[in-house]
Formats: structure tokens, sequence, C-alpha cells
């Protein structure tokens, strides 16, 4: 049983370290790139999927220290409850929600939970619109919360979260699920084009 069960992690392994991703990570990136494209960042919001949960390999809940469920972080994007509450209540001005259904739905209902990390980081793109190093400053803000970085910088990166970010847009880009996308022509906009208002839901 030992053997089966290191035999299945060395193949994860090869697969989401290599230059390859299982077909249930493909399911999962495109439908970040779907997402991304709506905030014109699809391969961030693809490099946050592979960050937070390797694109849905690794569990969907995340902060587990944290005995107030409503604290903790699920799903494939690792959203935590709370911001995910405020954040939709943000855009549609009222709970759309009850707990128990928004709950449900960030833990099992993937293309929901990348759809409130979408809007989130947006949130956190626009916050940062008169600051050098927006999309970085944005990015880190998804991992340690804005209120860190707009008072530490982006000095406060504890768990390494850029360089790690960087790792993961390297990794799609030399992967062959990048190979099979290239004929779109949807990159990142960071370097190309200003960003716009996100467009409904």
């Amino acid at each position: 049983m030992k053997k089966i069960i290191l035999a299945a992690l060395t193949v994860m392994f090869i697969h989401t370290h290599g230059h390859a991703f299982t077909q249930g990570q493909c399911r999962v990136l495109t439908l970040a790139k779907q997402e991304g494209m709506e905030a014109q960042f699809p391969e961030t919001i693809q490099a946050i999927a592979l960050q937070e949960s390797l694109a849905g390999v690794l569990g969907r809940h995340g902060d587990k220290h944290f005995k107030d469920w409503r604290k903790r972080s699920y799903g494939i994007m690792q959203v935590r409850f709370t911001t995910a509450k405020w954040i939709l209540h943000r855009k549609f001005g009222s709970h759309v929600y009850t707990d128990d259904v928004l709950l449900y739905n960030l833990t099992y209902n993937d293309k929901f939970n990348i759809f409130v990390a979408r809007i989130y980081w947006q949130y956190l793109y626009n916050q940062f619109r008169d600051h050098n190093m927006r999309w970085t400053k944005a990015v880190l803000a998804y991992n340690v919360g804005i209120g860190n970085v707009l008072k530490y910088g982006l000095s406060f990166d504890p768990n390494n979260y850029i360089k790690n970010i960087h790792k993961r847009l390297k990794q799609l880009r030399r992967s062959k699920y990048h190979e099979t996308q290239r004929n779109d022509k949807h990159g990142d906009a960071i370097l190309t084009v200003p960003y716009r208002s996100p467009s409904g839901f």
C-alpha cells in the first residue's frame, strides 16, 4: 500500500513540477484562464491556482489552525470565507448566499471559487492603481492581506509568495498545457494593455 501511495505521489510530482499537468489540472487551469481573461490577467489567476492548490491537487480546506471555520480558506484558490462573503457583498450589494450555501460552493464549485478569487484579485489590483509595482503588490496582498502590504510594503512576504508566483508563471509557460494554448495569444495584460473595469458576472 505504501509503495502504491509513493508511486502516485511521484507521478503527481512529475506532472506538477515538470512540463505536464494532469487532466484534472488542465480543466482547472482552463477555468482559471477563462475567469482571468475577465480581468486581463489569465496567467496570474492560473499561477495563483497552481500556488494555492496545485490546480486542485491539494486539499480543499486550508488554514486548519483556525478554530473558527469562517477564517479558513477553501477551494482551488484558497479563498477565505470572510473574504468571499465581503467581496460578494461589495460587488452585488447584498448577501446573495446563506453561509452554508456559500461555504459549499466555495469548497466544491471550482468555477465559482475561481470567480470569487478573480473579483477579489481585481479589487486588490484596483487598490494599488497609484502605486509602483502595482501587480506585485496585488499578488502579495492576495496572500498576506492588503493591510499588511499597505503597512509594510513588499518586505512582508513570509511565504515567499511573489517568488513562488513567478515560478508558477514560468512553469505554465514551459508546460505542454501552455503549448496547446498558444494559438489563443491571451497572455497577461501587465505589459501590454492598461487595466479596465471588470464586466459582469
